[in-house]
């Protein structure tokens, strides 16, 4: 949140400025340690490299289950679930018309 400035007023303190400045620096000393350090460079090429393998794998779970997920077809899901209930519909009839002609008797 930040406020109008009016009349003659100054900015004192900018938080902001001063953590990008911080990140900015910190940056530049991750970088220049890298140039000096070949070994922290490997790490880092090393890193980079599992995580492209990483978002490759993913990548490849999402491919592998839209094709399961096209190969299905709805309508036939549908048809099913509507068959299902109309079996338990008709078991349902059948157990309560053996249940009123137990009582008949």
């Amino acid at each position: 949140m930040d406020y109008d400035l009016e009349n003659g007023a100054t900015r004192n303190f900018q938080a902001v400025r001063l953590a990008e400045m911080e990140a900015d620096r910190q940056e530049e000393a991750k970088l220049e340690e890298e140039k000096s350090n070949p070994m922290i460079a490997l790490e880092r090429r090393t890193e980079d490299s599992r995580r492209e393998m990483d978002k490759l794998e993913q990548l490849e779970e999402l491919r592998d289950l839209n094709m399961r997920q096209a190969t299905v077809d709805h309508d036939e899901v549908i048809r099913l679930a509507l068959e299902k209930e109309v079996q338990e519909a008709i078991q349902q009839q059948r157990n309560q018309d053996e249940e009123d002609e137990a009582f008949v008797r």
